[in-house]
């Protein structure tokens, strides 16, 4: 146990983020170029929870930025300065 300059013991507390892991993709599908950015955007300013709809459900989550970056995608003509879509599009969230 760590102590503080006057003897009192040290305790430092965090929130940890806990929830039950989401991954939704586009395995075999396309994500335009300007909508991934945005979502990139909205993983790297919401930190508050919102309401996801999918397939008909409402989810109360966040993203999940645990494990890396909450939203990835694969850029297949990265070296010849891109394509206007992204495919393997995933994106992780923590519903809570």
């Amino acid at each position: 146990m760590k102590r503080a300059l006057n003897g009192a013991p040290l305790v430092q507390q965090t929130a940890i983020q806990a929830g039950i892991a989401m991954e939704l993709g586009t395995q075999n599908g396309w994500l335009s170029r300007s909508e991934f950015e945005q979502l990139q955007t909205h993983a790297a300013t919401q930190l508050a929870s919102f309401t996801l709809l999918h397939e008909g459900t409402s989810y109360n989550v966040i993203w999940d930025n645990t494990a890396g970056t909450a939203v990835g995608g694969v850029d297949l003509f990265d070296q010849v300065g891109g394509f206007e879509h992204l495919t393997n599009v995933v994106l992780k969230f923590l519903i809570l």
